[in-house]
């Protein structure tokens, strides 16, 4: 059952990046078609942070450790819904018209928030992780403790790298974000 469940979430993944990659291919090659916004730089950077927190996240399940990390949890499990939401506020233009607030306010101060607690994780995590816990000798591959530990630190850093750079493009607005009145 287990190698059915890997099956599909692989057919599932391959099916969702081939549809990414056409609708992409089809916004950049057609000049009287409007970009969408997952196929535009603000909307792939938004998607890569899903991804990656997802990653971080199914890394950590059944995860039990030091206070300290458990802050870390948070601090990875708290921008994801955001991020999604914002994902998708973007693309359903009319719920973004509807909204009583300004979807632009509302990234800006989401990617802060997100930008102050990865660095709080990415300064924690590791920390806490790895002091006084070498690679052991019999830690075969990705099958040990320590490898998930590694691969959530190089994540963070990761998705650190990803919402700064979010954050530092829109505040320039180059993403193509309209200044905030």
């Amino acid at each position: 059952r287990k190698c059915i469940w890997g099956w599909m979430v692989t057919i599932l993944s391959a099916v969702c990046c081939a549809l990414y990659c056409v609708e992409t291919f089809r916004d950049r090659c057609d000049a009287t078609r409007s970009a969408t916004y997952v196929a535009a730089l603000p909307g792939f950077i938004k998607v890569l942070e899903a991804f990656v927190a997802c990653i971080i996240l199914i890394s950590l399940i059944g995860y039990v450790g030091k206070p300290a990390l458990l802050w870390c949890i948070v601090a990875y499990a708290v921008p994801l819904p955001l991020t999604l939401l914002t994902i998708i506020t973007n693309i359903l233009t009319k719920l973004k018209n509807c909204l009583p607030f300004s979807i632009d306010r509302f990234t800006m101060i989401f990617l802060v928030i997100s930008v102050l607690l990865y660095i709080s994780a990415a300064i924690l995590w590791p920390t806490y992780s790895f002091r006084g816990n070498p690679r052991p000798k019999d830690c075969p591959g990705n099958s040990c403790i320590w490898s998930i530990q590694f691969v959530v630190t190089i994540m963070t850093y990761v998705n650190l790298s990803l919402y700064v750079a979010d954050l530092v493009l829109t505040c320039l607005g180059i993403c193509g974000f309209k200044r905030s009145q």
